[in-house]
């Protein structure tokens, strides 16, 4: 089971890793059934018996109060560990601190690995707390029943024979992530658009801005709203991977209101455990209607069966954004959408305030291509001559206007002739396998070639160029939660030299 951590600083809640040194840190564990402990001994359930209600509630408190004594009470920076503290446990904490209030003003909260739960605090669901981020979270909920009202309801479709019983050895087998994923379907899935508009997508989306706005309204009212609504803090909101789209697509419309003042957004979906209810053409139908934003971070791999939900997204971006960074798939670099990328961050129309742009294309994967078919495809490109016909597509295909050709011959391998750029093909493929600097294991190779990577780096340099010609400033593209993730989000190594 995964550690819940929530970390509260009571006199900042700065969006920094690094903490002031001077801060004093206290760690309090709220365990569910407390374990044995030296001090806390005599309170320890005897073998083969299990606690009452009443005696649990006094073993937590005894729990609570036996670590006390070892924590400063000046400490201005408290983490509880394993669970949440009941009103009553709260009052006792904060008796005990004198920094830390009983509801200290939360800035930031992160969500680290929570699946399937319904989430009821009012941090979120009514947009109090100012920075928010869900990490590796799935199934999440933000209105709704909760978990024991949903396995009520499955046993009541039991008794009336409306599903099935499952038991095993005469033990009853329920699986709650699918009972919460039965409920999200219902709620949450429109009917699939007939097959002939399937590929219209933009020019003719399927579901209209007015009618998401309008399902927003009337699912936040079906799904429980706050009763004393106020003026939502979040201003910057962040989802790490897992079912990203989902997830931004569920909060939107159970709570559309804390969307209002949203300044900055970061989405990364790369890992291919997304677009269980919607399907990718969601993103581009979210992005215009926030229209406060003023910082957007975009990381997308290949998520999208349909490859317009990728290659046409520039044209979806909120028009108020000031700051962009994206990042994607090499291979984006070879679609012919491209250009229109590069024609259009060099139009002063497009994006009027943009002001600081960094783009990157260095992840693994093909453009509207299922991941079984790139796993085929890094089979055929151990094949030698697989490798040097493709490499000679690949730069055939170069995203580069043709009226402005690059000269720029520090972007491929040393010594290759530009009228001739397979010239020394070859001699690339035929290098070691490299490490990703960084990696723990020391043994992983590279997702991209350096081919790959020459041609993307350089449609990324000519869109950047496009940009600066209008006054946009290029900035690099940095990682904002590196740290946590290091293995998952770590921009290829050789993408400043190659």
């Amino acid at each position: 089971m995964a550690q819940s951590t929530l970390h509260s600083d009571a006199r900042t809640m700065s969006t920094s890793t690094v903490q002031p040194p001077s801060i004093s840190r206290a760690i309090l564990h709220l365990e569910k059934t407390p374990q044995r402990s030296n001090s806390w001994s005599d309170r320890d359930v005897p073998e083969g018996k299990q606690l009452t209600p009443e005696q649990l509630t006094l073993n937590r408190l005894e729990y609570i109060k036996s670590q006390l004594p070892a924590l400063p009470q000046t400490s201005e920076q408290l983490t509880i560990d394993y669970d949440t503290p009941t009103d009553e446990e709260w009052q006792i904490i904060t008796n005990h601190f004198t920094s830390i209030p009983l509801h200290w003003p939360l800035e930031r909260l992160d969500f680290n690995s929570p699946c399937g739960l319904l989430v009821q605090t009012p941090w979120v669901i009514e947009g109090r707390v100012k920075h928010l981020r869900l990490t590796y979270t799935c199934g999440l909920r933000f209105g709704g029943p909760t978990n024991n009202k949903l396995v009520k309801s499955y046993d009541e479709k039991i008794e009336k024979a409306e599903v099935e019983e499952c038991k095993v050895n005469g033990i009853k087998i329920m699986s709650l992530p699918e009972l919460a994923h039965e409920w999200l379907v219902k709620n949450f899935t429109e009917p699939p658009p007939p097959p002939s508009q399937e590929g219209r997508y933009i020019t003719e989306v399927d579901v209209k801005e007015e009618e998401i706005k309008k399902e927003a309204k009337d699912n936040a009212a079906n799904l429980q709203p706050p009763a004393q609504a106020q003026q939502p803090n979040l201003e910057t909101f962040g989802i790490i991977e897992n079912d990203v789209h989902d997830t931004l697509v569920r909060l939107l419309l159970a709570r559309p209101e804390i969307f209002n003042n949203l300044k900055t957004l970061y989405l990364r979906a790369t890992n291919g455990c997304d677009l269980h209810i919607q399907d990718g053409s969601i993103l581009p139908q979210i992005l215009p209607l926030l229209t406060e934003l003023k910082s957007l971070t975009l990381v997308l791999g290949n998520e999208y069966g349909n490859p317009k939900y990728l290659t046409e997204i520039y044209q979806r971006l909120p028009a108020n954004v000031e700051t962009l960074h994206f990042r994607s798939m090499a291979s984006l670099a070879r679609t012919e959408e491209w250009k229109e990328w590069v024609r259009a961050f060099g139009g002063g129309e497009f994006l009027p305030n943009l002001r600081r742009l960094s783009v990157v294309l260095d992840l693994k994967g093909e453009v509207g291509k299922e991941v079984v078919e790139e796993k085929e495809e890094e089979t055929e490109r151990q094949d030698p001559a697989h490798d040097d016909e493709e490499t000679k597509s690949s730069l055939a295909e170069t995203a580069l206007s043709p009226e402005e050709p690059s000269q720029d011959s520090t972007l491929l391998p040393s010594g290759t002739d530009i009228a001739d750029p397979t010239q020394h093909a070859s001699e690339s493929n035929a290098e070691p396998p490299a490490v990703i600097s960084g990696d723990g294991d020391g043994k992983r190779k590279y997702a991209v070639t350096r081919d790959d990577l020459c041609l993307a780096k350089r449609a990324c340099e000519e869109l950047c160029k496009a940009a600066e010609k209008r006054g946009v400033v290029i900035v690099p593209f940095v990682e904002p939660y590196g740290h946590d993730w290091p293995k998952n989000c770590a921009i290829d190594d050789r993408w400043e030299t190659v």
